[in-house]
C-alpha cells in the first residue's frame, strides 16, 4: 500500500495500492477484486478510480475509494463512476462489435 488516507467528511478511505501482474494491464473487474480482497473489504463498497501500468513493466498502481457504506457511495460518487461499477451490461458492446455482430447475421 502506497497511501490509505481517512476522509471523514465522506465515509470514505482513500487508498493508492501497488501490484505485481504479468502480463497485460488487468481489467477494471480483476483491479476490484484484488483491491477488495487486499483490503477485506466488499466489492459493492469500491470504487476504482484509475488504474496506471507504464508500457512493459509488471507493476499497477491503483486509486480507489472504499466506502463505510454502499448508501453513502451511490450519494457521493458521479454518475459515471457507478456506471463503470455496474459494467457493461449483455448486448452493450462497443459499437464497432455491434455492427460486425449485426453485419455476421
Amino acid at each position: 500500500m502506497i497511501r490509505d488516507f481517512r476522509n471523514n467528511v465522506l465515509g470514505r478511505r482513500e487508498v493508492t495500492l501497488r501490484f505485481s501482474t504479468q502480463g497485460p494491464t488487468p481489467s477494471r473487474k480483476q483491479v476490484l477484486s484484488l483491491v477488495a480482497s487486499a483490503l477485506h473489504v466488499p466489492e459493492d463498497r469500491i470504487v476504482i478510480k484509475e488504474i496506471k501500468q507504464e508500457y512493459g513493466e509488471t507493476v499497477v498502481v491503483v486509486a480507489a475509494n472504499v466506502y463505510d457504506d454502499a448508501a453513502i457511495l451511490k450519494r457521493v460518487e458521479y454518475q459515471h463512476y457507478l456506471k463503470r461499477l455496474e459494467g457493461k451490461k449483455e448486448g452493450q458492446g462497443a459499437p464497432a462489435q455491434q455492427a460486425s455482430a449485426q453485419g455476421a447475421k
